[in-house]
C-alpha cells in the first residue's frame, strides 16, 4: 500500500481487495479535485466501480 498524497492509504494497482462476499482489483487510481478516487472491479467481472480512496480502505480488506 503507497502511503503517498498527505499519508492517507492509496492501493496498489493490481492489488485484490475482499468484501464479505466478493473480491475486487484494483484498476487505477486518480487524484481529482483534491480528492483520490479507487477505480476497481470485481474479479473475474468487467463491470467496474470507483469510490474515494479513503471509503475503499474501510469498505475492503487487502488480500495477501
Amino acid at each position: 500500500m503507497d502511503r503517498s498524497y498527505g499519508g492517507s492509504m492509496i492501493p496498489k494497482i493490481g492489488s485484490k481487495w475482499a468484501s464479505v462476499d466478493a473480491v475486487f482489483v484494483v484498476i487505477h487510481t486518480i487524484e481529482l479535485d483534491g480528492q483520490t478516487w479507487v477505480h476497481y472491479r470485481k474479479e473475474f467481472d468487467e463491470k467496474e466501480y470507483s469510490c474515494y480512496a479513503e471509503s475503499f480502505v474501510e469498505r475492503f480488506t487487502e488480500v495477501l
